[in-house]
């Protein structure tokens, strides 16, 4: 890879090569059979400011992109020695007839080869990437350019049958994938037009896609639209299926959540093909348990499986079946294990060395495609080629037909190599807590992938000054007005959304004028993003939603959507368990929202929870918490202590482990209290350090306690645990005494002083703003700009103070005196964890 590329070593090295994981409002514009469109006259909004958009539209985008693909790969077969500006001459139209895009006008004329205008019209049913919606176009393509069937060079080695090349593609490392795309590319040059070669490129552009899994960057629309572009071809050439074919119009159903119609299809497979089969049932239920042991599956079973634990279950059962059989060492586990949430230890476990995995995966693409080493000095450079169709360029830069153009693969690895870059940062900032290192990584991000095409969405995610978070927004800005094909709706949506700084988008186009169809033609396709994030799917009639979650029944989200639109706010828990029929015996979210639902019976939530347990033990601490409030104290217990012994998430766990630590130490079990508290504290979370430092307190053991609150001051810059510590107990022992002057002063130089309402007459010259806004401050009568100068009875007049006071009461009100522009005025505010959810600075007049 040329000199040495080093991201991310910050706190752990020296990894054995396997080991790596140890260490660490809704339209009726969806086109499904029987739903009647009434979208069709509606016009879409206004961009809203100046673009530059090639298309109107991502669905006209998507019809271009299948029907471009097809003129031409047929322009090339007519003349495989053009030049290359001939190729790049191709006069192409694609014209909606309907606001609802179910229909369209398509041209294709290329003078400087003299091939005459080709023009048909297209309509769209079924679904936009049904293959039969293009044979049309390619039939006339074909017809209009004179243009005839073809057959591989009798001379040449045989193609590598459709099984085969299946069987190869179990194993879809970057090697595999790449080494088949160069193979089967040198065939389809010699044979453009066969249909069978149609049909092989069609099953490894989806084997790629299968891979995907880059969270807000995922977008699987390219690969569905070459491959229905191949597809259209192969069944414009041949009638006769093929199992290759059967296979890669399964995966194509799968890629865009038709879940019923593609597991019709998959159970039609051939038993050669039972891996696919098992794998593609995966990537559509979800269901997890189809595989029993994991190590012993192929690489394109376990990482379905991997899949599908992520989204029933969570990482911990990934991570689990790492333990039993360690995986590859390939970055499909982090990409996968954290586009869902995942804890603390286990993004120690997951971004440790993430993106050196991304690199030494786009490595190996680079090396098998252009038999050169990746160097870091051009590294942009290859990751910026431009995203190409079939005809493109080849390793010598002629015009050629590439399965697998390096562009189309280059933009893949851009996509994963953010999503490394938004997770990694999310837990070294968010999670973990580490300033310094997330400062480091941002530096070397912009250090390596400086100028990278998709760098400033995720700069916008991992930005940790206003300054670089502004640039990046403008930036991703611009891309939405150039080429808002690149864009994912997840993407597009947060550049409107608030971030870590308040730096608006002031030249966003609206996402609403590029998506106009919201959903995809047909298709459950990116739902939760476009669901969520585009704010028009919600006024869809029920005639709508039935027809949708008769489509997707096994998507999570459609299904939770579908049973509030159809029976409102309060579903009775039958009609909870009649909309998730499909899932409840096995996906966790389910259960857990079904759980929910039972609070209000103790022993049918209880009874419940036990199942629910058995997949996550983490959720004994759920149940633990519950068991408190209705005062079930032993049961309580039961509980907590089982999460002690089983549950995956230490840090929660810890953070938890006050309650039983208290009851063992009331009950006295003082061994137990200790061990439980022990191990708290070795998590060396805030809440578990102080959870063993108070019972030290408790037991008067004060050199103990003050060594784990002076552990919460170091490790989370916070002294007002230990502080409030010393003040409690300065009369027990005069070390506390004096120990508590020395940690006082810094903060309070002159001591703590009282302080009454009457005490305050003038306006402020110090204090403590609010500069932020939240729900909470608002609800108790405060707002933005608002000055505290009093907490608790005591003057404030640094953030520093008043932290320091607010943390030595634990539940109580704030008692607070503030200035509100005009006037003093005190208020009691009970607020969780006596914080009100917002930002606040020290103020100086």
């Amino acid at each position: 890879m040329g000199r040495n590329l080093v991201i991310l070593g910050i706190w752990a090295t020296g990894m054995g090569a396997w080991a790596w994981w140890k260490y660490v409002r809704i339209d009726d514009n969806l086109s499904l059979p029987g739903v009647e469109n009434s979208s069709a006259n509606r016009k879409p909004p206004a961009p809203g400011v100046d673009v530059t958009w090639k298309w109107n539209s991502e669905s006209t985008w998507l019809v271009d992109q299948v029907a471009r693909d097809i003129a031409e790969i047929c322009l090339f077969a007519s003349n495989p020695k053009a030049p290359a500006d001939e190729f790049a001459s191709v006069d192409m139209k694609v014209e909606a007839v309907s606001n609802a895009d179910t229909g369209y006008l398509v041209s294709a004329s290329v003078p400087r080869a003299k091939k005459d205008k080709i023009s048909t019209s297209l309509p769209l049913s079924g679904y936009l990437w049904a293959p039969e919606n293009f044979v049309p176009w390619a039939q006339a393509v074909q017809k209009g350019w004179k243009l005839t069937a073809q057959k591989g060079k009798q001379g040449s080695p045989p193609a590598a049958s459709g099984l085969e090349l299946a069987k190869k593609l179990q194993d879809p490392t970057s090697a595999v994938l790449m080494a088949e795309s160069n193979r089967l590319s040198k065939e389809l040059n010699q044979a453009p037009l066969d249909a069978g070669l149609h049909d092989q490129s069609a099953l490894l552009v989806g084997a790629l896609a299968l891979r995907e899994a880059a969270g807000a960057f995922s977008d699987a629309r390219p690969a569905l639209c070459r491959m229905t572009a191949h597809l259209a071809l192969a069944r414009s050439l041949s009638a006769e299926s093929t199992p290759e074919r059967e296979l890669a119009e399964s995966i194509l159903l799968t890629l865009a959540c038709r879940q019923v119609e593609a597991l019709e299809r998959i159970e039609k497979l051939p038993p050669d093909l039972a891996a696919w089969q098992r794998a593609l049932k995966l990537r559509n239920t979800s269901d997890w348990r189809l595989v029993e042991k994991p190590g012993e599956v192929t690489l394109l079973e376990r990482r379905e499986h991997a899949r599908a634990l992520i989204t029933c279950r969570d990482a911990s059962a990934v991570l689990k079946t790492f333990e039993e059989t360690p995986p590859a060492n390939l970055p499909d586990w982090s990409r996968i294990a954290t586009e869902q949430d995942f804890s603390v230890g286990q993004g120690h476990v997951l971004a440790n060395g993430w993106l050196e995995r991304e690199i030494a995966d786009l490595a190996e693409s680079w090396k098998t495609w252009s038999g050169k080493d990746l160097k870091t000095d051009n590294l942009v450079v290859i990751l910026n080629d431009p995203p190409t169709r079939c005809l493109g360029k080849n390793q010598n830069g002629k015009p050629a037909l590439e399965v697998l153009g390096w562009g189309f693969v280059a933009a893949s690895h851009q996509r994963h190599l953010c999503h490394a870059m938004d997770r990694t940062q999310a837990f070294l900032r968010d999670m973990w807590g580490v300033p310094d290192a997330a400062a480091g990584f941002e530096k070397q991000v912009q250090q390596y992938f400086a100028g990278m095409r998709l760098l400033p969405f995720a700069l916008k995610r991992i930005a940790t000054t206003e300054k670089l978070y502004r640039t990046a927004v403008e930036d991703a800005s611009a891309l939405c007005r150039k080429q808002p094909d690149l864009v994912t709706c997840c993407n597009w949506a947060t550049l409107r959304q608030k971030g870590r700084f308040t730096a608006p988008a002031t030249s966003l186009p609206r996402a609403q004028a590029w998506f106009t169809q919201e959903l995809t033609l047909g298709t459950a396709y990116d739902f939760r993003s476009r669901y969520i994030d585009l704010g028009t799917l919600y006024n869809a009639s029920i005639g709508f939603w039935d027809k949708l979650a008769a489509t997707a029944p096994y998507q999570y989200d459609v299904a939770r959507s579908y049973l509030y639109k159809k029976h409102g706010n309060s579903p009775t828990i039958e009609q909870f368990r009649q909309a998730y029929t499909k899932l409840e015996e096995y996906h966790l979210p389910v259960m857990e929202h079904i759980s929910g639902n039972l609070k209000g019976d103790p022993k049918a939530y209880m009874a419940y929870m036990t199942r629910i347990c058995q997949l996550n033990p983490d959720e004994f601490i759920d149940l633990g918490q519950y068991l408190v409030e209705k005062e079930f104290k032993e049961d309580a217990a039961f509980a907590y202590q089982a999460a002690f012994e089983m549950a995956n998430d230490r840090v929660s766990w810890a953070n938890h482990a006050d309650w039983l630590v208290n009851y063992y130490f009331d009950n006295g079990r003082i061994d137990d209290a200790v061990k439980i508290a022990s191990a708290a504290a070795e998590v060396y979370s805030y809440r578990g350090l102080e959870t063993m430092a108070k019972l030290m307190e408790r037991m008067e053991k004060w050199e103990d306690a003050a060594k784990h609150f002076a552990a919460i001051g170091e490790r989370y810059n916070d002294n007002a645990p230990l502080i409030a510590f010393l003040e409690r107990n300065q009369e027990r022992d005069p070390k506390l005494a004096e120990a508590y002057k020395q940690a006082l002063a810094p903060v309070f130089p002159d001591g703590i002083q009282d302080a009454a309402l009457a005490d305050f007459k003038d306006a402020p010259v110090d204090g403590v703003e609010f500069t932020s806004s939240s729900q909470l401050l608002v609800r108790n009568g405060l707002k933005l700009g608002h000055i505290v100068v009093a907490l608790d009875g005591h003057r404030v007049q640094t953030l520093e103070q008043y932290l320091l006071l607010r943390n030595m009461k634990s539940n109580d009100p704030l008692d607070l005196i503030i200035w509100d522009g005009s006037a003093y005025r005190q208020v009691s505010a009970k607020v969780p964890n006596r914080k009100f959810g917002c930002d606040m600075d020290s103020y100086i007049k």
